[in-house]
């Protein structure tokens, strides 16, 4: 995953971690914006699911913000009541991922193996409509 999304991810509090040592068995890429209504919608039922997961099961998932939003100061204050981490705001990384994923909607959520490979393209869908029991059996089977 760390060359897929790069050396570096971001908490909420501003603290910078090297990828290798915060990646989980499942890992999810999670493309969505401030401005964005269904993403306003979504990022609830994802946080709570994520934290359901991660209640359940030992292997863990981990999930990686990819913002959209126009400015580091929007992008902020999105951000600062999530869970999981981000790719740095800065770069080019967050276009470089959505151009090599093909994502033209948001919220996209893409999940990932240990490798690297995409186990389940659609995972909004997967998470708005199973359990965690459900997610987890899913993905980590």
């Amino acid at each position: 995953m760390e060359t897929i999304i790069g050396r570096e991810l971001i908490d909420r509090n501003g603290h910078i971690f090297n990828t290798s040592h915060v990646l989980a068995k499942v890992t999810a890429l999670y493309f969505s914006a401030s401005y964005c209504p269904p993403c306003k919608k979504f990022t609830p039922i994802l946080a709570e699911k994520y934290d359901e997961i991660n209640e359940l099961t030992r292997e863990g998932l981990e999930i990686i913000l990819i913002p959209s939003d126009k400015t580091v100061e929007v992008y902020q204050d999105y951000f600062k009541d999530q869970p999981w981490l981000s790719i740095l705001y800065e770069g080019d990384l967050k276009q470089t991922l959505r151009e090599k994923y093909n994502v033209k909607t948001i919220p996209t959520l893409i999940f990932f193996n240990e490798l690297g490979n995409i186990i389940e393209r659609e995972g909004r869908l997967l998470v708005q409509n199973n359990t965690a029991k459900e997610i987890i059996n899913r993905l980590f089977s």
